[in-house]
């Protein structure tokens, strides 16, 4: 029954990742082709040149910044897609995007990230293109909301709002440019030169989503639960890892395997061992000895033993370090196929209190100087320190040959010796290659949702293939189902903590008559333990992963995502009746032409330098690179250096809006969400902006910075549609009113238009 539920999980999780509609205001590959564009603009002379009242100026960008952006291009393009994709495509577009309402905001994830990736150039250039997706969904968001009526917003359960969103969205991607370099070559297509590399993933697991911090935002909410749940579970993973029942365990199988050199061992002592290997265990990672010189004694002492006990001892080693390099082999290959830390191929840590105990046995018939210089040998290296296991194997296979008891132990520590290799307990060491598997499969997660946005963009390409392979590779194992697919990476950490404590489990059960002696526990006491941790860890992520299965809205729309996007394609859907009216959302029965019109098409495309939303969300993403020392001179480039605007703020964008799913996000307040009804039926949104604003908007340097900077108006078709030759749609009460003379007025009350539209007949009246 579990396992079905998890299955089932999987499955959802895979369907709700990649198919949940993203609120983009812009496709991805329109997000791409504006990093693109600022790419290109620092390729030619590492500097950003913006317009400013109509002129050209050029600011210099931070040095680290720069670099860090032409040294790792696909990071920074990928970056621009940000919130789109990472951690995920339903926490982005749930939590990111819009905020939380009592919890972080768009610029607190912002500054999250930017504080992250200071000393990492490929972290650094994902951040700033995680900036730029914010920039350019400032103006982008702006657009679409206006056009549509009301922001893209699955829980009212009404869906034509979202319809209208991913169709007009659609039709400018099927509009944008091609990607070009700074030269003019052609780069092809979006998947073809956007790749999320293992660096991205790196930092997206661990800033995103394997983080302390961020847990705490994601378990507030429904939509973060899932990601809070993978992050529990690594947590309780580690918890289960230094449980105080395994040390009794391990000190209980040590004290048996003692008894193999006629050594008694009490329980304290036992544990005395098993906490002096774990000290010892990582010098020899560090590989702090001279390891060919203590080889090379053990070799030597081992001339002048007693041949009664050790007789054929070189042979006999001989022998077992041919049959053990086999091992070794065959553990190295199982580790390098399941992703493990290269420390995994250190020898096993437990067996290195049975080196202890055969120098103890040793000891009584050799002399004191010669114990000194075997007891070095536990600061070998790993290559090395193997070829002394295989050694001490053999002294114990020589002298303990014939007895039952002791083939039974042995059996288990070479079985033991194959599969782990991290900690002194093998079932330690198989719950930290659990959560090594747990990491690495998050790394991919991050990956493969990313991937999955960027096949969106290519018709020729599965969109759900990168989730469906990260399921068959990655997301089982993740959550304890063991899997082994040919072509994938074998996964199997849950599968090696399970084994281990089954053959615990049947080591005490042939042991039961000295079991007990030892303060080992009853093999049904061991396996309920196991089944009980083990579900303890699953059933949360289940039940968490469970929750997030598709609302019927959302499966409305996943065929837009797939559907050509033609003139009559987004005419239906911006003339398609409401299922419920409670949104009176405007009719416009020619959006097509109207979208053409406010793109100046140019080549079949729309031309970057006219059509206003493109041309301010690449101004805004160039802008995201500066630092306080850019931002004051392009403060005194527009004359108002002397106001110091940017004394308080080292970026323009991270500090600046709250919620990057809303419109009009440089206002304190945004105008009325517009409808065909008019009057006391306006709707009035929240405020979109971050306690900080956004500075170039402050009144004392709005006409100098932000009107000077960026063009409109921004969505003339429904604010302005004179401008461009179409009839008016809105009501004529309206109140928010741009005109090429104000595109951006200061608020409802700014009058400026209406006083610009009476002037001509005024001064024609006064005879001027």
């Amino acid at each position: 029954m579990r396992l079905a539920l998890i299955r089932k999980a999987a499955l959802a999780l895979t369907l709700a990742c990649a198919l949940v509609p993203a609120a983009q205001a812009f496709k991805a590959d329109t997000h791409i082709w504006v990093g693109q564009q600022v790419i290109n603009d620092l390729a030619d002379d590492g500097k950003i040149t913006v317009r400013l009242n109509g002129r050209s100026v050029t600011l210099d960008v931070p040095a680290d910044v720069r670099d860090a952006i032409l040294a790792n291009r696909s990071d920074y393009l990928l970056g621009n897609i940000g919130p789109d994709s990472a951690p995920d495509l339903i926490v982005g577009q749930t939590i990111v995007h819009p905020g939380l309402e009592h919890g972080w905001k768009t610029n607190d994830w912002l500054q999250h990230l930017l504080d992250n990736s200071r000393a990492n150039a490929p972290a650094k250039a994902y951040t700033y293109g995680y900036l730029g997706h914010a920039a350019a969904d400032t103006f982008a968001h702006t657009y679409v909301n206006q056009y549509s009526g009301d922001i893209f917003l699955l829980e009212d359960r009404e869906i034509l709002v979202e319809e209208r969103h991913i169709a007009l969205e659609g039709f400018i991607s099927k509009l944008t440019p091609p990607l070009t370099d700074h030269t003019g070559k052609v780069l092809g297509p979006v998947t073809s030169v956007v790749k999320p590399t293992n660096a991205f993933g790196t930092f997206a697991r661990d800033t995103l989503v394997m983080n302390d911090t961020v847990y705490q935002q994601y378990s507030s909410v429904a939509t973060g639960a899932h990601l809070a749940a993978f992050y529990k579970l690594r947590k309780g993973i580690d918890s289960l890892a230094q449980d105080p029942r395994w040390n009794q365990i391990d000190a209980a199988v040590l004290r048996i395997i003692a008894l193999q050199f006629n050594i008694n061992l009490s329980q304290a002592n036992s544990q005395k061992i098993i906490d002096r290997a774990n000290v010892i265990i990582p010098k020899l990672q560090r590989k702090e000895d001279n390891v060919q010189s203590a080889f090379n004694d053990i070799v030597n002492a081992a001339g002048g033993l007693d041949d009664r006990v050790f007789k054929g001892f070189v042979s006999t080693a001989n022998r077992m370090n041919t049959l053990e390099h086999e091992v070794v082999d065959l553990s190295i290959r199982i580790a390098q196929a399941n992703s493990r830390l290269i420390s995994k191929s250190c020898p096993p840590k437990w067996l290195d209190p049975l080196c202890s105990a055969v120098l103890s046995a040793v000891e009584r018939e050799i002399n004191e100087k010669i114990y000194a210089e075997l007891r070095g040998l536990n600061d070998s290296a790993a290559n090395k320190r193997q070829e002394l296991i295989n050694l001490t194997v053999g002294i114990r296979d020589a002298a303990v040959k014939g007895q039952k008891l002791i083939q039974i132990v042995t059996n288990a520590q070479i079985d033991f010796a194959q599969r782990m290799g991290s900690n002194t307990s093998p079932i330690k060491a198989a719950l930290l290659g659990w959560r090594n598997d747990l990491d690495l499969g998050m790394l991919e997660y991050t990956k493969a949702t990313s991937q999955m946005i960027l096949n969106s963009t290519d018709p020729n390409a599965d969109a759900l293939a990168p989730m469906t392979r990260w399921i068959d590779c990655y997301g089982k194992s993740v959550i304890g189902i063991p899997l082994e697919v040919s072509g994938c990476a074998v996964m199997d950490g849950a599968k090696d903590f399970t084994w281990a404590v089954d053959r615990v489990t049947k080591l005490a059960d042939e042991l039961t008559s000295v079991g007990e002696l030892f303060g080992l526990p009853s093999p049904s006491d061991i396996e309920a333990w196991k089944n009980e941790q083990i579900e303890n860890l699953k059933a949360e992520l289940t039940d968490q992963i469970l929750n997030h299965l598709l609302s019927d809205e959302v499966r409305q729309l996943i065929g837009l995502f797939k559907t050509d996007m033609t003139d009559d394609a987004l005419n239906m859907y911006f003339t398609k009746p409401e299922s419920r009216v409670d949104k009176k959302l405007i009719s416009i029965p020619d959006m097509a032409a109207r979208v053409r019109a406010e793109m100046y098409l140019k080549n079949g495309y729309f031309d970057p330098d006219r059509y206003a939303v493109a041309r301010n969300a690449v101004t805004l993403a160039k802008l995201a690179l500066l630092d306080k020392a850019g931002l004051t001179r392009l403060a005194e480039q527009a004359g108002v250096g002397a106001n110091a605007p940017f004394a308080a703020t080292d970026n323009v964008v991270a500090g600046a809006f709250a919620s990057i799913d809303g419109n009009h996000q440089w206002m304190a307040l945004p105008p009325k969400r517009p409808n065909y009804e008019g009057g006391a039926s306006y709707k009035q949104p929240p405020s979109y902006a971050a306690p900080a604003g956004f500075i170039p908007w402050r009144s004392d340097v709005r006409s100098s910075l932000f009107r000077a900077l960026f063009t409109g108006p921004l969505s003339p078709g429904i604010d302005a549609p004179a401008l461009i030759g179409f009839p008016a749609l809105l009501p004529n009460d309206y109140p928010y009113r741009p005109c090429v003379g104000r595109p951006f007025p200061s608020d409802e009350n700014d009058r400026t238009c209406a006083y610009l539209q009476v002037m001509p007949s005024l001064m024609q009246l006064l005879g001027m």
